[in-house]
């Protein structure tokens, strides 16, 4: 399978897809699977720069939960959920990636 270049997702992307889809929701959560699961420290910046563009191809959906903090009041975190679009983008990149590593038959 050949994917359109506008589907290629680079490395950051597809980790927090992968995030994502393992059940990480926020972005505190998806900084900390990123780095438990692979050792990489991605700032935060750069992390919030990627669900944006992530969310405006439409792989990724962006809702606001209020949570009660520790210190007694109420704020807004964004939730993250994938997309059915997200979850097809991920799994093609993947079997590409199989595919040039010669996997494709365990895909």
């Amino acid at each position: 399978m050949i994917l359109d270049e506008k589907k290629l997702l680079g490395d950051l992307q597809k980790y927090i897809l992968l995030s994502i889809e393992q059940g990480c929701t926020t972005a505190a959560q998806i900084k900390k699977n990123i780095f438990s699961k692979i050792g990489k420290d991605v700032s935060i910046n750069a992390l919030y720069t990627v669900l944006a563009r992530l969310d405006k191809l439409g792989y990724i959906d962006v809702c606001y939960s209020a949570v009660n903090s520790t210190r007694g009041y109420r704020k807004d975190v964004k939730v993250y959920s994938i997309t059915i679009l997200g979850l097809v983008t991920l799994q093609a990149n993947i079997v590409n990636l199989l595919t040039m590593i010669g996997r494709e038959n365990n895909a």
